[in-house]
């Protein structure tokens, strides 16, 4: 699942959500778009994702395994890093079995993420999408 199931509070696309303000680059990279709530948790949009836990199910049931998308892109979100809420919400909460970290935000620290996701015990697919480690140079 790529991005558009988060609930951002501005939008850098108003072709997709006119009705948030503009997202323009004082306003992102001085950290006040986000897609979490005042308490860090991800914020899903309930219009398109009624039931994100349902949808995960869904793709269960028929044995396959279910990804999602962090650090996106539409949202451009440059304010704290959310790195731990976001594996609790992404895996424990919801049950996804993979995860895309764009480089688009604050959270493009690839190797933490890896460490918090390992911590869960549960094998999870990353996606490293033009972030860098240093034994690995993105194209």
């Amino acid at each position: 699942m790529d991005d558009g199931w988060q609930r951002c509070n501005c939008s850098v696309r108003q072709d997709l959500d006119p009705s948030l303000p503009k997202c323009d680059g004082n306003l992102c990279f001085g950290g006040h778009c986000s897609w979490h709530d005042s308490q860090g948790q991800p914020v899903v949009r309930k219009d398109r994702f009624p039931d994100m836990k349902k949808l995960v199910s869904y793709g269960h049931a028929r044995q396959l395994k279910v990804g999602t998308y962090l650090n996106n892109c539409i949202c451009n979100e440059h304010g704290l890093p959310h790195y731990a809420n976001d594996v609790k919400w992404m895996v424990n909460e919801m049950g996804f079995d993979g995860v895309k970290i764009d480089n688009c935000g604050s959270s493009t620290n690839v190797s933490y993420w890896a460490e918090l996701l390992n911590a869960t015990g549960k094998a999870i697919r990353i996606e490293n999408c033009h972030n860098s480690w240093p034994d690995f140079k993105t194209g």
